[in-house]
């Protein structure tokens, strides 16, 4: 029988809470294992490995590898090698950031390239590094990988690549629970609510639902507006739009954080209407997330997400003041048509945004070098 080939993930993301880049790892090996369980053996990278591993399933294939160190640099140039010397690794997965030292074939997933696109939104130093690593790391990849044809595209012109180089591995969504819009998640309001999934930066442009909720006086119908996400940046927007906001208005606002997977899920399926108004995205996951579940979900039609075709009866331009405001008005006054037209749109995601899709990308790709070697 022929011996599994062996494939090192770089999990540490999975150290500091649940993040898009873990749910991408979880979401694209879970599928792999599926297609070929006796074809590839996965050892986890991490501080607690033991999260990635429950995140994967806890697959008999795959088995920890624990780091002696939080910090990036010593991960990198010290235990990462380590690792690769002691468990005979065939490929490397890793995000955006590789090691100096090149022990094994790597596989490397560069989601987007927004700071460049959009450096308004960006620290200069966070883009001064990004644009000296991750052509590095683009360029001494044997596979080469990212999410969307927008961030294929970007990423080929930023750092000379030939877009054919450039594999893509899509997000994707699974089948939505069916119990989720029983459950009752934690923090979910009483009654009707818009439900707002991102973390707090500039480019996510909360303050635009914030703006929208308070022109349509949505509080005086009863309806509440939830954010579930982090504050990782400074939204000076969005805190100008929360100080000129009627107090009852704020009244009726929640933020909410570190949910687990199942209560996120609940309060998603438990929503009016989502909204993802975000300026720029590399994929853009959360409108995905809430057709899942049949919620309808007014999204931005920029960037990545103007791929998102299925979400047509739901696009606006966030160029146009009053577009979200009037999206938003249209699925709450006429429910049953936003529910009929998200059922369709859910139909269609599924078949195109499938884990199996990427996996099946990512195996070709693996079977191809190991051909190119013999």
């Amino acid at each position: 029988m022929t011996a599994p080939t062996n494939i090192f993930i770089e999990a540490h993301m999975f150290d500091h809470g649940f993040e898009g880049s873990g749910s991408f790892i979880a979401g694209l090996y879970r599928a792999l294992l599926a297609a070929h369980p006796d074809r590839y053996a996965l050892v986890v990278g991490g501080l607690h490995p033991e999260r990635a591993l429950a995140a994967l399933g806890n697959p008999e294939q795959a088995r920890a590898a624990p780091y002696r160190t939080d910090n990036r640099i010593a991960r990198l140039a010290v235990d990462i090698p380590r690792i690769m010397r002691e468990e005979r690794i065939d490929f490397a997965h890793f995000q955006y950031f590789t090691p100096i030292v090149k022990q094994c074939a790597w596989i490397v997933t560069i989601h987007d390239v927004l700071f460049n696109d959009f450096p308004e939104f960006f620290p200069k130093n966070y883009r001064r590094m990004r644009n000296i690593l991750f052509p590095l790391s683009a360029r001494r990849a044997d596979i080469l990988t990212t999410v969307s044809r927008y961030s294929r595209d970007r990423i080929a012109h930023w750092y000379g690549i030939d877009p054919s180089r450039i594999a893509i591995t899509p997000n994707g969504v699974e089948p939505a629970d069916t119990a989720a819009g029983q459950a009752v998640a934690a923090g979910r309001p009483d009654g009707r609510y818009l439900i707002c999934v991102s973390r707090f930066e500039p480019r996510k442009n909360q303050a635009a639902v914030l703006e929208a909720f308070v022109a349509q006086q949505l509080w005086e119908r009863g309806i509440s507006l939830v954010f579930v996400g982090a504050r990782t940046l400074q939204s000076p927007a969005f805190d100008a739009a929360w100080a000129q906001a009627p107090e009852a208005a704020r009244a009726a606002v929640r933020f909410l954080s570190g949910l687990s997977s199942q209560d996120l899920a609940a309060l998603i399926a438990g929503a009016e209407v989502a909204v993802y108004p975000s300026l720029a995205e590399g994929f853009g996951l959360p409108p995905l997330e809430a057709i899942a579940q049949g919620v309808p979900c007014a999204c931005a039609k920029v960037t990545a997400m103007a791929d998102f075709d299925f979400l047509e009866p739901f696009f606006f331009d966030p160029a146009q003041p009053d577009a979200l405001g009037q999206v938003i008005a249209r699925m709450l006054d006429a429910p049953q048509q936003a529910r009929a037209q998200a059922a369709a749109a859910r139909t269609r995601m599924l078949e195109e945004y499938a884990w199996a899709r990427a996996a099946e990308t990512l195996h070709r790709k693996i079977d191809a070098h190991l051909r190119s070697r013999r």
